[in-house]
């Protein structure tokens, strides 16, 4: 859904009123960009990266991931650039995620994906490579059967890679 799609009857009919644009609305009041959908994500970002009372400030802002400087005005930068660079979020399980997680939320580095995409980008995964091909264990799990919580006890143990998602389950 567009910007304007998202306005409030009463923002719409101002506009028809005034021929101001949705667009126009939002990036020239702070009000009204405050009433933007990304606007909430814009406030979270800001608060994990920047505010070191922050409850998730040990994970974000405090591993140095920061966000753009250009962006922490107030928010506009931000949801002009994921506006014309990202598109509108694809569907209502979509959420923004950083495609290099030790890297901080900039240009050129943010994507639309699912929770299961974002799930699988998180500093914490433990990940297993065989045959050139490097994935997390939920992802190895799909792929051969076994849980993600043996293969990571496996790797607990000493177990190699290849050892882990190759071997079979003892059956007692």
């Amino acid at each position: 859904m567009s910007a304007t799609n998202q306005l409030s009857d009463g923002m719409k009919q101002s506009n028809q009123i005034t021929g101001a644009s949705s667009k126009t609305n939002y990036n020239n009041t702070m009000s009204n960009i405050k009433q933007h959908p990304l606007y909430s994500t814009y406030r979270a970002m800001i608060n994990r990266c920047h505010r070191e009372k922050n409850h998730n400030y040990p994970r974000y802002g405090g591993r140095g991931i920061h966000v753009q400087k250009s962006w922490h005005a107030n928010g506009r930068g931000f949801i002009e650039y994921i506006e014309t660079t990202l598109g509108e979020k694809p569907s209502p399980s979509h959420t923004l995620d950083r495609i290099d997680n030790n890297k901080g939320y900039e240009e050129g580095n943010l994507r639309w994906v699912t929770m299961r995409e974002q799930s699988n980008n998180r500093s914490s995964n433990r990940t297993l490579t065989k045959d050139g091909v490097t994935l997390t264990a939920a992802q190895w799990a799909r792929r051969t059967g076994i849980s993600p919580s043996t293969l990571n006890k496996r790797l607990v143990i000493g177990w190699s890679d290849a050892d882990a998602l190759t071997k079979p389950i003892r059956k007692w």
